[in-house]
């Protein structure tokens, strides 16, 4: 599932991110005429999350362990549908995985670089247009994801 953010008043909330990295996502995001807040805390961040009703939450998904997976996890348990985007210190499949049970929409690797997340959200604020056959380009990210899963996984003999 590929988030798709049209709105260019919405907000964009950010939690638990480190400081450098939201200055940084806040300044780019108000470039791109979007709005964004923080949470330091996951209990602001459910607060702000039924206040604002941002159309994206980027979670830093390395805080406490596995706090920012959790708290993923808690939101679609919840039934929160918002997109959600987790930033991860490294790429591994294991991490990958972790991040698609969660419920993660898609996740970035740290450290934060302005390039790649506007790209992303560049891209899922403008989706390609519909192609022949119904194939949806947006969802290639995650097709690709899983097939390196598979790939990793030895036949039982």
């Amino acid at each position: 599932m590929v988030a798709v953010i049209s709105n260019a008043t919405a907000n964009i909330l950010l939690v638990k991110t480190d400081e450098a990295a939201t200055h940084q996502a806040v300044l780019d995001l108000k470039d791109a005429g979007y709005g964004a807040c923080s949470a330091a805390e996951l209990s602001q961040a459910t607060a702000q999350i039924e206040e604002t009703q941002p159309a994206l939450i980027v979670i830093d998904g390395a805080i406490a362990g596995q706090a920012g997976l959790d708290f993923c996890h808690q939101l679609r348990q919840q039934g929160q549908r918002l997109p959600i985007l987790l930033l991860v210190d490294k790429e591994t499949v294991e991490q990958r995985i972790a991040c698609l049970e969660a419920g993660a929409d898609d996740y970035l690797l740290k450290p934060y670089r302005s390039e790649t997340f506007c790209g992303w959200f560049a891209f899922t604020s403008n989706p390609p247009k519909k192609r022949r056959n119904n194939f949806v380009l947006a969802n290639w990210s995650w097709i690709c994801r899983v097939a390196a899963c598979f790939a990793t996984v030895t036949p039982l003999s």
